[in-house]
């Protein structure tokens, strides 16, 4: 007798195994399907190329949510087009009032305090976007609807990209008021160029007439000063010759000065023995000039004699003779 598969026993099996496996992608997959949520939406000013349903949603670094959805509004009169970007956000992994992680953010009081979104690369290679968040309370605040709206999901205001900061700086930049002004500096240096081309065109020939001038001025200038100092060394020669002779001169002389003065000096030893009081030799002077005095005067008797009578010379008289 064959045993007979019981079909309720094969539909327990198969449902057990479908329990494990959801049991495991909660487990391993880390889905967080029953864990409460709160919506967001953000409105960016720029295009959401790589950025799609499923991204992250980030504060500084940290995973708090994932973009639920992306969709394209637009205006049926005016055509303008916004592009909403729905956040889901985990309350439980952002705790602001130190309270029960589980309950609602109050996502309108960290909008008032600065809270922006942002869209940060994901990565470089393939190009996806996440959304990053972070406070910025110096910029400015623009919300594309309004607030009142109890209806309405929560907005969190945008701020441009790090790469669209740059595209908006290039794009501001004056290219074509700076381009225009790089032309009229170029034109004023092609002008500038070609008057200086004109005006250069006879200074060579003069700066190389004035070189040659100058090269035969330090010609003669290095002969002239050869002169003066061929002269200057013959001006010195002499010079120390006179020295020299000068010298040996004053040397002779000083001899026979040193003479001269001992000659003097004896001299002036006798008159000064001569005229002392006490001396021999100043009583024999005043002999002497008595006796020539004396013969002075006899001479000057004789001579007055022999005037008067000539003949005295051939005749004695008597009188007294000189």
């Amino acid at each position: 007798m064959r045993n007979r598969t019981k079909p309720a026993l094969v539909g327990l099996f198969v449902l057990g195994g479908l329990v494990l496996a959801f049991v495991g992608l909660l487990a391993f997959g880390g889905l967080r399907w029953f864990e409460p949520s709160q919506q967001a939406v953000v409105y960016f000013n720029e295009p959401l190329s790589g950025l799609s349903a499923g991204a992250p949603v980030t504060f500084r670094g940290i995973e708090i949510g994932s973009v639920s959805r992306l969709a394209i509004k637009g205006d049926p009169d005016t055509f303008s087009v916004v592009m909403p970007v729905f956040l889901r956000l985990r309350p439980a992994d952002i705790n602001f009032t130190g309270q029960d992680s589980s309950r609602r953010l109050d996502i309108d009081r960290l909008v008032t305090n600065g809270l922006r979104a942002q869209l940060r690369p994901r990565s470089l290679l393939t190009g996806q976007m996440a959304v990053e968040l972070d406070f910025y309370p110096t910029d400015p605040v623009t919300f594309r609807h309004s607030r009142e709206d109890k209806d309405s999901v929560t907005e969190i205001p945008s701020k441009p990209s790090d790469f669209q900061q740059a595209r908006n700086a290039v794009e501001q930049f004056p290219w074509k008021a700076s381009l225009e002004k790089a032309v009229v500096t170029l034109e004023s240096l092609t002008s500038l160029s070609r008057t200086l081309e004109g005006e250069l065109t006879g200074v060579g020939d003069k700066l190389h007439a004035t070189l040659d001038e100058s090269r035969a001025l330090l010609v003669q200038a290095r002969g002239t000063l050869s002169t003066l100092e061929a002269d200057a060394g013959s001006a010195l020669g002499s010079v120390e010759r006179l020295g020299v002779e000068g010298r040996e001169q004053v040397r002779a002389r000083g001899e026979e000065l040193e003479q001269v003065l001992e000659r003097t000096e004896r001299v002036a030893n006798n008159l000064e023995d001569m005229t002392h009081p006490r001396s021999s030799e100043r009583d024999d002077l005043r002999t002497v000039l008595r006796e020539l005095t004396d013969a002075t005067t006899a001479l000057r008797r004789f001579s007055e004699k022999v005037e008067r009578r000539p003949n005295a010379l051939l005749f004695n008289d008597g009188e007294d003779s000189p």
